[in-house]
């Protein structure tokens, strides 16, 4: 027996439309945006956050509870996601 994904005829209901832009055929361009801040936004830094707790654990790294200490923002609560860059560098 196949399953609902492997036979279409098996699904209920139809798989969700997703909205989709158009796209232009052959034409890929790569822009790097690490260095623009959105207007009006400062950019954030690891010691703007003071850590309160961890929230949860993965493979990758771990999700922290933070609290702005410095800016605009100041006493927010946010999450961090930290990650382990020697996991990281492995994938590639």
């Amino acid at each position: 027996r196949r399953s609902a994904a492997e036979d279409p005829e098996q699904a209920k209901d139809p798989p969700p439309e997703c909205p989709r832009r158009p796209r232009e055929e052959g034409i890929v361009k790569e822009i790097d945006i690490s260095h623009h801040v959105k207007e009006g936004f400062e950019k954030a830094d690891p010691s703007q956050f003071e850590l309160l707790k961890v929230l949860g654990q993965g493979s990758y790294g771990k999700v922290f509870l933070v609290r702005k200490i410095k800016g605009s923002d100041a006493g927010q609560l946010y999450a961090m996601k930290v990650l382990k860059k020697a996991t990281l560098k492995g994938m590639d």
